[in-house]
């Protein structure tokens, strides 16, 4: 009783005393359920153009990947990602390490005195340390990399490049230099605690793997090199791939939304629309008069189906206008039956 008196006497009072026809009822409710389906959708549809324009960078990555990239097929790639793993964590331990033993080196290249007996020493030395560490496996690296040329993991075809014997001296001079500077402080190192409680013999032990082990370093670098790009590019492909599926989803998600968004709104707008014009109805048989039957322009609000098509056919409408390029009309045509989705063929 209430509802009936808040339409009749306030919200629509003009609309029920100055005739007998429901058209007006029906357009206002077809426009308010079109007014909020346009907000929503247009912010849906805004996310899915986003979704699809980094869809399409991630795409056209992909694609030229697989065209121009080294990549690991499949059926080998669990094998090499477990060496590529196995030699990076032995590289790691490899730094680490070196790192250490030439900090024992540097103790006497750069003695604890004066400013350098404190924590700023310490943190030089550390420092100088993990220089000589990184030059020393970068210098292996690059001089096994110009003696022993080779084609990288996944090139076809092809011979391997030459030997550059002018970057090889090069980088053979720079080995040389690490080697002598860790085996000329080593062995002042040795000199200066000989007498104490550490043995000479474990201190040349010590000087020689230092010496050692940057080589070892550099030739599992070198190895980790040949194998690097066809490793990463596949991993680059499988994570194009994922984020590409991962957009499709969320696209159908959307699309799905949107769907269940207008088939929810209209079927609201389209009960609202029924009791009032029930109300109509009442007022009208009250007053003695028949109700007018629906024009021809709103014979859409004589069953739900209708109306469902009529507002599917218009917020199709506002799509072409607002996305031009895209297309997304739905034809009503192909529906058949309400509950068709939203951007779905009729195949």
């Amino acid at each position: 009783m209430f509802k009936y008196l808040w339409y009749r006497h306030v919200r629509f009072r003009p609309e029920f005393e100055k005739d007998n026809r429901v058209d007006e009822f029906a357009e206002y409710y077809m426009s308010a359920n079109l007014g909020r389906m346009k907000a929503k959708g247009d912010q849906i549809r805004e996310r899915v153009r986003s979704i699809g324009s980094n869809r399409l960078q991630w795409s056209t990555a992909k694609e030229r990947l697989e065209a121009h990239a080294h990549l690991l097929r499949d059926d080998e790639f669990y094998s090499v990602a477990t060496k590529y793993h196995r030699l990076a964590v032995v590289l790691a331990l490899i730094a680490i390490s070196e790192s250490g033993l030439n900090y024992f080196t540097a103790l006497i290249a750069i003695p604890a005195v004066g400013m350098l007996a404190g924590g700023f020493g310490s943190i030089l030395r550390l420092a100088a340390a993990v220089i000589i560490t990184v030059i020393g496996i970068l210098g292996a690296e690059e001089f096994f990399e110009e003696v022993l040329p080779s084609q990288k993991y996944g090139e076809v075809g092809g011979a391997a490049r030459r030997v550059n014997w002018a970057r090889a001296l090069l980088w053979g001079i720079v080995l040389i230099g690490i080697e002598y500077m860790i085996f000329h402080f080593g062995l002042v190192r040795i000199k200066d605690i000989e007498g104490g409680r550490v043995d000479s013999d474990i201190a040349k032990s010590i000087i020689v793997l230092s010496m050692i082990v940057p080589i070892v370093g550099g030739g599992i670098a070198w190895e980790l090199s040949n194998i690097h790009d066809a490793y990463k590019n596949r991993q680059r492909v499988d994570r194009y791939a994922r984020l590409i599926d991962q957009a499709n989803t969320t696209v159908e998600t959307l699309k799905e939304q949107e769907n269940g968004y207008l088939q929810q709104e209209t079927n609201d707008w389209w009960h609202t629309y029924l009791v009032l014009r029930t109300m109509k109805e009442y007022f009208n048989r009250k007053n003695g008069v028949e109700t007018a039957p629906l024009s021809t322009e709103h014979q859409y609000a004589r069953r739900y189906q209708e109306f469902y098509t009529e507002a599917l056919e218009r917020y199709n409408s506002h799509k072409e206008m607002q996305d031009p390029l895209r297309r997304l009309k739905i034809d009503s045509e192909v529906l058949g039956v309400v509950g068709r989705k939203i951007g779905q063929d009729g195949e």
